[in-house]
């Protein structure tokens, strides 16, 4: 549960999601995925059932790689298996899925999004005993496999619109994808398409040298032979001639086959297999910056929310805009929590606080306090026992980050983003400082309907925040960041808010990070009391 949490707001978790359901249905073995509330209805019963189901020796390979001889292996198989029994269980007949008639786009909107998310993909055929499997690998590798395939060198060396770019093929005894991918920058996401869609047709067009060709061969050679000296690898080797009933030789003449390859194998599978006249554009990004500019493709544009179910007319101009037909405005929202907590009189009237917490951390109890002062200073600090785990101070102009003793001075995007917060209530500068408010329509937070706004900072960073209808009282604030090139969503709930003084503070705050979930309990507010200067140098 912790971990669907973490991945709430995360587009590449959202983009695998729908990627499967949208292509396989989401009511198939394939395309399923988990929920919260289909993890809290599992009971012990259905424990039980599924080991008494599946774990069984029916169609069970035990290999064995070693200095071994057989018998030895055998008189150890059977006694720590011999007397294991189960059900029978027998291979499922899974109906092929079509693709789409022609290539559509599927958008996803996920506002708070720091780059799109975009995957090519159709579906395929591709079992290890497939006559094309060989040459199909290799124009793979040629397209996608890696730094100096075809689309890492468009997207990233010629163009600079992502990190890398890569493409997969999947095998198997069920049908399965081919697949490009890149996380690029919002507003390069339609020209991101174009490109990939490019080096697909290039691929199709037999636009190959004998260079990339001779380059995806020498990967296999080498890879190939670096896996032989890995036990596991040979065992794997072993169970998958025995598994796809493939002929015993299969591995001793794979790198002949692999090296057999033409360009005109490579031109004819990827006319077969990379089908990107019939496939499925995913993007997950924010709607925004990407909507717009993707009518300019030709491709018919479909939206879906994070669970793959299609978008109204009216959730598809809260898409396409952020500013969801609301009958309250972004503006009431804000005033009903500056009411419940306290009014704006008595929330100006404070220049100081000092909030006094203790934590568990995966079992680790931690105490700290977390210090603000007018207009924008400030400190943190955790600490298990004596020993500091982690600082962070920013003084007004500067800042640095410390955990273990090593300190790390603010950078200038982090710098901005600190002066931004100009009070310890931000929100009472929401329409005066440079924020941009919008509606980001309704939903749910734990059995609370809650109204949504999309908050867009003086330094550019985006969260979505959720107030209670009920109370007006701000129960989440969700933020996308971006680190070494990967998204991590960060989700903050607010919770059991009493009186501190005479105003009204949440004393549950519980932050989810990756899949890392830090909970603090506040013990205590010192309100314009013990606070100084000197606590942010």
């Amino acid at each position: 549960l912790t971990g669907l949490k973490s991945n709430e707001k995360s587009a590449s978790a959202i983009s695998a999601r729908v990627e499967n359901a949208l292509s396989f249905g989401k009511t198939t073995a394939m395309g399923e995925f988990e929920t919260e509330q289909s993890i809290k209805d599992l009971t012990i019963d259905d424990i039980k059932k599924s080991y008494a189901d599946n774990i069984t020796p029916s169609r069970c390979y035990l290999t064995i790689i070693g200095d071994i001889k057989p018998a030895d292996a055998q008189k150890l198989a059977l006694t720590a298996f011999g007397n294991w029994k189960g059900a029978a269980i027998t291979l499922p007949s899974i109906a092929d899925v079509n693709n789409p008639s022609k290539s559509e786009i599927n958008f996803v909107n996920v506002p708070t999004a720091v780059q799109a998310v975009i995957t090519v993909s159709a579906l395929i055929n591709n079992p290890l005993s497939n006559s094309d499997y060989h040459a199909l690998m290799i124009a793979n590798q040629i397209l996608g496999g890696g730094a100096e395939g075809k689309l890492f060198m468009n997207l990233r060396e010629k163009h600079g619109f992502t990190y890398g770019s890569y493409s997969s093929v999947g095998n198997g005894r069920f049908q399965t994808r081919f697949s490009c991918n890149a996380q690029v920058r919002s507003e390069k996401a339609d020209s991101a398409v174009v490109e990939m869609m490019n080096e697909i047709n290039n691929m199709r067009r037999g636009l190959i040298t004998e260079e990339e060709l001779n380059n995806a061969k020498a990967k296999y050679n080498g890879s190939f032979a670096l896996g032989m000296e890995d036990p596991a690898k040979t065992a794997s080797y072993a169970s998958n001639i025995l598994i796809n009933n493939l002929p015993k030789d299969y591995y001793k003449t794979f790198l002949q086959k692999i090296n057999n390859v033409t360009i005109d194998d490579v031109k004819r599978v990827a006319n077969k297999y990379f089908r990107n006249d019939v496939c499925r554009i995913f993007i997950v990004g924010n709607g925004t910056k990407i909507l717009p500019n993707l009518t300019r493709l030709g491709y018919p544009v479909y939206q879906y929310d994070k669970f793959a179910e299609p978008l109204s007319k009216d959730e598809k101009s809260s898409s396409d805009n952020n500013n969801a037909t609301e009958s309250i405005s972004p503006k009431t929202i804000i005033d009903k929590y500056l009411a419940a907590i306290g009014g704006k009189d008595e929330l100006n009237k404070i220049n100081t606080m000092k909030a006094i917490f203790n934590a568990d951390v995966m079992g680790n109890k931690l105490s700290g306090v977390d210090i603000k002062m007018n207009p924008n200073k400030h400190y943190t600090e955790i600490s298990m026992g004596e020993m500091k785990v982690m600082q962070s101070s920013f003084n007004g102009n500067s800042g640095y980050r410390a955990q273990m003793g090593q300190r790390k001075e603010m950078e200038e995007d982090e710098i901005k983003d600190a002066k931004s917060n100009l009070s310890i209530f931000p929100h009472l500068e929401y329409f005066s400082a440079g924020y941009q408010i919008t509606s980001a329509g309704s939903g749910k937070v734990g059995d609370e309907e809650t109204n949504n706004l999309k908050i867009t900072k003086p330094s550019g960073k985006v969260s979505i925040e959720s107030y209670s209808k009920k109370s007006g009282l701000l129960l989440k604030q969700e933020t996308t960041v971006e680190a070494n090139g990967q998204e991590m969503s960060i989700t903050i709930e607010f919770k059991n808010y009493q009186k501190a003084g005479n105003v009204v503070m949440p004393y549950s705050i519980s932050q989810t990070a990756g899949e890392r979930e830090f909970i603090m309990e506040i013990t205590d507010y010192k309100i314009n009391e013990g606070v100084t200067e000197d606590d942010f140098k």
